[in-house]
């Protein structure tokens, strides 16, 4: 197995563009775009893997529309979960279903 990063490509509000989208009305959409924030939220309180899980995990609960799959944080090369001890590149992912499509997402972080 290998994996290829590539960027992901972006609606203006945030959301990840997917297919899933599609389904999504306008108010489940303005929830959707919660996702990216919370990833950002993380992303920009990453002093610790677990503070950026925390505030991902916050911003996330100001969202309750969003049933949160999960919040997680692997390191890049192998998706392995990883600790406060970790040094390196990580991906913040969540998954979560708003309305009735699920939606993932994910940012990288570097502690």
């Amino acid at each position: 197995l290998q994996i290829v990063p590539a960027p992901t490509v972006r609606e203006p509000g945030g959301l990840a563009m997917s297919s899933r989208n599609r389904y999504l009305d306008a108010a489940a959409h303005e929830v959707a775009e919660q996702i990216s924030a919370a990833l950002r939220a993380g992303q920009a309180n990453a002093a610790s893997p677990s503070a950026a899980l925390e505030s991902a995990r916050a911003f996330m609960s100001k969202a309750p529309e969003a049933k949160l799959d999960y919040i997680a944080l692997v390191a890049a090369n192998s998706f392995e979960p990883i600790d406060d001890e970790f040094k390196g590149r990580a991906l913040l992912l969540i998954a979560a279903v708003v309305g009735q499509t699920r939606l993932i997402d994910n940012i990288e972080i570097t502690f």
